[in-house]
């Protein structure tokens, strides 16, 4: 009975060890992990809005493969979410030392919330019928977008640890 007792108890510490092991390199990955966004592209509709597409750029200077899942982008004006991607359910395999870009993640902003952007950042709207305020807005979607200091937060999973990254500019 003993001898079963010290063989589970071995069994149980290994799993322990190895388990710390895991935790402590996927801990140490996410110093040298790296996620920008090196491709930013916005498209206008007269109807839905601003679309901005970002595609994730992901480095991975370490000896590990990583699986990365398709991230979840966050979009903020001047420090404020402002709008969010959705979710999918893809990941993404990553070799050591490698880059790769990811699929395009797309964030959506409507017309209200492009208002809403330039008024806090002190940009006058023509008044007039909406249709004139949206075509003033097509034809300053740029500059607007560059004075509100836009910047993404990446949230994704990499070996199953969940991982944020700082606040990144977004150039366009």
């Amino acid at each position: 009975m003993k001898n079963i007792l010290k063989i589970g108890l071995t069994l149980i510490g290994g799993l322990i060890v190895y388990k710390g092991i895991q935790l402590f390199n996927s801990f140490t990955l996410f110093e040298d992990l790296s996620i920008s966004a090196e491709k930013v592209n916005i498209k206008t509709s007269l109807s839905d809005g601003i679309t901005v597409m970002v595609t994730p750029s992901v480095k991975n200077p370490t000896k590990h493969t990583l699986t990365i899942t398709q991230p979840f982008v966050k979009l903020f004006s001047n420090g404020t979410e402002v709008s969010t991607s959705n979710i999918q359910n893809k990941t993404h395999i990553l070799k050591p030392l490698q880059q790769s870009f990811l699929d395009s993640v797309t964030i959506k902003l409507s017309w209200e919330q492009v208002i809403q952007i330039a008024e806090k950042i002190k940009i006058t709207i023509p008044k007039g019928t909406v249709s004139t305020k949206i075509l003033y807005l097509i034809a300053h979607t740029k500059d607007i977008l560059n004075q509100s200091k836009l910047t993404i937060q990446v949230i994704t999973y990499a070996n199953n640890v969940y991982y944020k990254s700082d606040h990144i500019e977004v150039k366009l």
